[in-house]
């Protein structure tokens, strides 16, 4: 019994972690559709900031015509373990020091979007 909780204890750990690293500025760097052609984005042009209160800002420059998931707007997401939900969609997630990674399925043409953060 001891072992199975210092295991699932370090499992929230783990958890807790990821979701506290989210916070913060990430830079949209890759976008992959599935089937479809990658997208490659310059650091700047589509931004993604999660703030402690549950919200998302989702800002996209004049260069960019349709930025990949979301618009420039506002969003309520939830963090449940691997998994976020942004506006009630729950995708697959990890956050890995300066990559982020939503992910929705890509072995079955789904997407993978990759950001980075600059580490301060």
């Amino acid at each position: 019994l001891s072992i199975f909780l210092f295991i699932t204890g370090c499992s929230e750990e783990e958890t807790k972690q990821q979701e506290n690293s989210i916070y913060g500025q990430w830079n949209l760097i890759k976008y992959e559709p599935g089937l479809s052609p990658t997208e490659n984005f310059n650091t700047g042009q589509i931004s993604w900031t999660f703030f402690s209160t549950n919200n998302l800002q989702v800002q996209a420059n004049n260069s960019v015509n349709t930025p990949p998931l979301k618009t420039t707007g506002e969003y309520n997401f939830s963090i449940n373990g691997s998994r976020i939900s942004i506006d009630d969609v729950e995708y697959d997630f990890s956050v890995n020091r300066n990559a982020l990674i939503i992910s929705d399925n890509p072995s079955s043409d789904g997407f993978k979007i990759t950001f980075s953060k600059e580490i301060e």
